[in-house]
């Protein structure tokens, strides 16, 4: 067929006869062309097929990447649930740390958890110390008295607890106050003083009063400057309370709880504990109630009674005009607002 090819490309243009490809021939080149092509694909196509067999070492090397990458997976799946669970155990032991202010130890004995719990605290909590006249009175009946309830309140409600850092706005608080007072007395530093004044006669201003003097302005400036920096020596330091952690405990516990209500008794003796849903009924029941002390008034009645007395006031004021002072007069004229 390749030679019959050449002579075809080397005849000459418009040359017939011999030299002339015939329709056979061409036919029969196609279809051995055909034949070819489709052996070369198939054969190709088996020998993709063929899967090429791994020597033994390079099997042996495969399986050991495979186990080492899933023990590697598995040990950071443990590591991960028991970093989960040991710090989920230690907030608990904190909670129960911060409420009860020591934490068993379970695998020692009941004797060797109470020698440590003596050991670990500190002198200002000894009971030895402790007042023996302490006078707590619970009178909840629906929800329970907290755990240490009576050795708390029967500290008295003048009782100061310390605090363990200093209030981050206690300091403004302070010298904005002197500023203010400092402002004031300036301001009327030419008053007269008559010796009349009373501060129960008065309702402190909110009004914010003008600047005093360069000189004044500049002492007080730099007395916040010095406060503000001796403060800082201390902002870091915690002082040690005067209670203990329990007890620190129950305070803020009490203070958010609404269900109870510390009020002190009669006649000094002591606070008690009572629950506010009975507080609140036996304030209506017991005192409210009472016919022979209040009287239950309309809205109309009410309001026609305080008209009544807003008139007996004003006639008293002017029948005694000349008796009462400026101050007086005022106090009472203000009253009437």
């Amino acid at each position: 067929m390749e030679e019959d090819l050449a002579r075809q490309a080397s005849a000459p243009n418009g040359s017939a006869g011999a030299n002339q490809v015939s329709h056979e021939e061409r036919k029969r080149w196609t279809a051995t062309e055909f034949k070819r092509g489709l052996e070369k694909q198939l054969t190709s196509r088996a020998q993709s097929r063929k899967r090429t067999r791994r020597s033994r070492r390079s099997a042996q090397r495969a399986g050991k990447r495979k186990r080492k990458k899933e023990l590697a997976w598995s040990k950071s799946r443990d590591e991960y649930w028991n970093d989960k669970a040991r710090l989920e155990v230690e907030r608990y032991q904190n909670e129960l740390k911060h409420l009860c202010g020591f934490l068993a130890n379970p695998s020692k004995e009941l004797w060797e958890n109470i020698k440590d719990y003596y050991n670990n605290m500190v002198p200002r909590t000894y009971p030895v110390g402790r007042p023996t006249n302490m006078a707590c009175h619970n009178l909840c009946m629906i929800n329970k008295a907290p755990e240490g309830t009576e050795s708390f309140l029967g500290l008295g409600e003048r009782y100061c607890v310390q605090r363990m850092t200093l209030d981050p706005k206690l300091t403004d608080t302070i010298t904005s106050r002197l500023e203010k007072s400092i402002r004031w007395k300036y301001i009327f530093r030419l008053e007269r003083d008559e010796g009349n004044y009373k501060p129960g006669m008065y309702v402190p201003s909110d009004k914010e009063p003008d600047k005093a003097s360069a000189e004044i302005e500049s002492c007080l400036a730099n007395f916040k400057q010095k406060v503000t920096e001796a403060r800082r020596k201390y902002n870091r330091r915690k002082a040690t309370p005067n209670i203990t952690t329990m007890q620190i405990a129950l305070m803020n516990r009490l203070r958010k709880d609404k269900r109870y209500r510390t009020m002190p008794a009669d006649k000094g003796c002591g606070q008690s504990l009572i629950d506010t849903e009975i507080y609140t009924e036996r304030a209506v029941s017991d005192h409210l109630s009472d016919s022979e002390v209040y009287k239950i008034l309309s809205k109309r009645e009410a309001t026609a009674q305080t008209k009544g007395v807003a008139m007996i006031i004003e006639r008293f004021i002017t029948d005694n005009q000349d008796a009462l002072t400026d101050y007086e007069s005022t106090y009472l004229r203000r009253g009437l607002k």
